[in-house]
């Protein structure tokens, strides 16, 4: 499981997206990780871009007590 955040001076120039796929190639180098999940705020445009980007699917949506809807994103190795 995932998360991340910019700094909003920093956004839009591709941080977010290339710590991401870095992230994935740590990740999956380990042979019991198999997929990575994530989850993005519904009206969070750009994180759903950054994990669009980085090859996750989209799997749904769920009910969170702290964050209300969620987006819901696996990527499997």
């Amino acid at each position: 499981e995932i998360g991340y955040g910019v700094a909003e001076q920093f956004r839009g120039r591709g941080f977010a997206t290339a710590a991401l796929r870095k992230l994935m190639q740590v990740a999956f180098s380990e042979p019991s990780v198999v997929e990575v999940y994530a989850e993005t705020a519904t009206d969070n445009v750009s994180s759903r871009r950054v994990v669009e980007n980085v090859g996750f699917r989209h799997l749904g949506q769920r009910a969170t007590d702290s964050d209300g809807i969620v987006d819901q994103w696996l990527k499997s190795k």
